[in-house]
């Protein structure tokens, strides 16, 4: 009988790879899970994600969806997204991380909230 295959963390594996797995410098804080993140990744699975993030509703200032398809455990979805998506990775700008898992697909989104500007000095 065959072994199960470890299915990828995929928050767990970008907040390592960010941390110097990529060989970049760490960019700094650990992108934190959110659930509203995971709903735009969810409807990144049938959206553009302009789309996406409007249909979740998530005020983002800045995003990006990663997509891996074939790979899902640990070693693979990890060399792949460290061979092709290390730039996004190690942006320091991104602070959250949404995931959605569909069969053998992985929907990964990164984003920073839009900042409310500051109050006026009267």
């Amino acid at each position: 009988m065959l072994a199960p295959v470890a299915r990828a963390d995929p928050a767990a594996m970008i907040n390592a790879l960010r941390i110097g797995g990529c060989g970049a410098p760490p960019p700094g804080a650990r992108l934190q899970r959110n659930e509203q993140l995971d709903a735009v990744a969810r409807e990144a699975a049938g959206h553009e994600l302009g789309d996406a993030i409007s249909l979740a509703d998530y005020p983002a200032a800045k995003a990006v969806v990663l997509h891996t398809k074939g790979s899902v455990d640990d070693a693979s979805v990890r060399r792949v997204l460290a061979a092709r998506d290390c730039d996004a990775l190690s942006d320091s700008e991104y602070e959250e991380i949404g995931v959605y898992r569909r069969r053998d697909e992985i929907w990964i989104v990164l984003a920073s909230r839009k900042r409310p500007p500051p109050p006026s000095a009267l």
